[in-house]
């Protein structure tokens, strides 16, 4: 029954986004329209209104639920440094752990607090089509070996990790907020806008840049994923390496 009440939850999370989304949709199809009927943009704004009222108030909803079923949560689980997530579904946690394969598995993310013994604590992330979705839980590791075979960005990458397991501690909510503001307001973004943006002025991008010199904004654009990539590894392992880490609740 928790369950059921935790999907129907999730339900109107997704019920508020459709709310959000779906103005913004029907502005940029109807532009064209409503430039020649100015008339209509009055009640264009109250859908849009009415939309995202009920958009943010699903929202609101959304949040004092899942803050309730946290709470009820922690009740059942006292003292423990997992995420609800992996104490909830421990065997598809461990089953995930087994590695990855085209963007779906576990990876170690968000270095911090580097040790003199050069041990660091990482958290574990459960990656969903190359984005963090679920963070497990916070270790100290000892990373012996890493060894990277084929790194192509978009196309493959092959990493062989040894690292010693030492204590967990209480995932780092900054950290873990870090994380997901950086891949969804930052790299999401600054990866897919210029190919959406490219797709719908194509014509225009063809007809300005003629023969090769489309071939060339294309090689532009993929120099532009390389370093979005490169700038991913930066965050994921320098740039919280002082850090310390909580080790208490």
């Amino acid at each position: 029954m928790f369950l059921l009440r935790q999907l129907f939850n999730w339900f109107k999370f997704l019920l508020a986004l459709d709310f959000i989304v779906a103005p913004v949709i029907l502005v940029i199809t109807e532009r064209a329209v409503f430039e020649k009927e100015f008339e209509y943009w009055g009640s264009l704004l109250a859908v849009v209104l009415l939309f995202w009222s009920i958009g943010i108030l699903l929202l609101v909803w959304f949040f004092r639920i899942q803050k309730k079923h946290r709470s009820y949560l922690l009740k059942l689980y006292p003292g423990a440094v997992e995420s609800l997530f992996y104490l909830r579904f421990p065997r598809f946690c461990a089953l995930m752990e087994g590695g990855s394969f085209n963007g779906v598995g576990t990876t170690w993310m968000t270095y911090s607090n580097a040790q003199e013994d050069g041990s660091v604590y990482a958290t574990r992330w459960i990656f969903l089509g190359f984005f963090p979705s679920f963070p497990l839980y916070q270790q100290r590791i000892k990373i012996r070996s890493e060894n990277t075979g084929t790194h192509i960005p978009f196309f493959a990458a092959v990493t062989k990790l040894e690292f010693e397991r030492f204590e967990k501690t209480p995932l780092d909510r900054t950290l873990i907020r870090a994380t997901f503001a950086f891949y969804f307001l930052f790299f999401l973004p600054a990866l897919i806008l210029p190919l959406i943006i490219g797709l719908i002025y194509l014509p225009v991008l063809m007809w300005k840049f003629p023969g090769a010199q489309f071939w060339w904004l294309l090689l532009m654009y993929f120099a532009w994923g390389i370093f979005l990539f490169y700038v991913k590894e930066i965050f994921n392992k320098r740039i919280f390496l002082e850090r310390k880490a909580i080790t208490q609740r």
